[in-house]
């Protein structure tokens, strides 16, 4: 049977994120099966990065996307409840079996928790997922900005160059960092990149934390 996995994607701007997101994690949840689907939630529809994607900006006309990639936001729905209640209505979605199939990614998900912690909304919809037979893509600019709770429950991490201070192995340890050791490596080789410099500063490396 196949295991589902909660990923976190962590690197700064300009560091091919998206294009990550669209040609590798993406790519690897759709191949060989045309009816899956990996909705890319992000309050900026109008983003370039997203160009040649269908937007949906209804949660009620969402599950008609039934193969592909597509871009989500429902201002409507944030309008009522707030950035919470795009993740509610997600996880009605799920619970509905409407949602059953493919993978989901909270684009910048950084704005979407309080304080670094994580809403209860947010969670819930954060355990179900495997129920719903979808994978999970969450996407952070910066290490210290991720929720110690959800660092704890990650099964992988794809990290690139982030802008932050020179942290040491304590630091990921405190944390509370699966696997911490290969990913401090990973940060510490990460961190001589120059940003002024491609395909350099597109580089990607990803850490399985060994979680089940």
């Amino acid at each position: 049977m196949r295991q589902y996995y909660k990923c976190l994607l962590i690197g700064s701007n300009q560091t091919g994120k998206t294009y990550f997101t669209r040609h590798t994690w993406a790519k690897s949840i759709l191949a060989g099966d045309p009816s899956k689907t990996v909705i890319i939630v992000t309050d900026n529809l109008l983003d370039n990065s997203l160009k040649g994607i269908p937007k949906c900006n209804s949660i009620e006309q969402l599950p008609k996307y039934r193969s592909g990639i597509v871009a989500f936001w429902d201002s409507e729905l944030v309008e009522i409840g707030g950035n919470k209640a795009v993740f509610a209505g997600l996880h009605k979605l799920m619970k509905a079996g409407k949602l059953n199939s493919g993978g989901i990614v909270f684009d910048d998900a950084t704005k979407w928790f309080t304080e670094g912690k994580l809403d209860r909304k947010v969670e819930a919809l954060l355990y179900d997922y495997r129920h719903s037979a979808l994978d999970i893509l969450i996407i952070m600019h910066s290490i210290s900005s991720v929720p110690k709770r959800l660092l704890n429950q990650v099964h992988i991490i794809s990290l690139k160059k982030t802008l932050e201070p020179g942290y040491d192995l304590k630091y990921f340890q405190k944390r509370g960092i699966p696997n911490f050791h290969k990913v401090y490596k990973a940060y510490e080789q990460l961190q001589k990149i120059d940003l002024t410099k491609t395909p350099e500063k597109w580089k990607t490396i990803t850490i399985s934390t060994g979680l089940g």
